[in-house]
């Protein structure tokens, strides 16, 4: 299995961790993100345009619309942190929203 994230939400996870722990459990977690076996992708002009059209359509944060665009242009499962039953928001081949 591949784990990929995009720069945009990598921050993201830095700055929630930091909210709530601070700023040194967040830098420490960043830390250790970076030693994982992941995939660290930029987020390109394409995806930044496709995670505005998803935030249009769905009501899903503009982080996530980021992470499910670049889970579309990849054709992979999106997995999220943020609570609720169901991790998974975007599962591909399938393409339908689970939210």
């Amino acid at each position: 299995m591949k784990l990929n994230i995009l720069s945009l939400n990598l921050g993201e996870v830095g700055y929630r961790i930091s909210r709530v722990k601070g700023r040194k459990e967040g830098d420490e977690t960043l830390k250790s993100l970076y030693q994982l076996l992941l995939t660290i992708l930029p987020a390109t002009d394409q995806i930044v345009l496709q995670a505005a059209v998803l935030k249009m359509q769905s009501a899903i944060s503009y982080a996530e619309a980021f992470a499910a665009a670049e889970s579309r242009r990849l054709k992979a499962t999106q997995v999220t942190g943020n609570p609720g039953p169901d991790p998974v928001i975007w599962s591909y081949p399938d393409r339908k929203n689970k939210r």
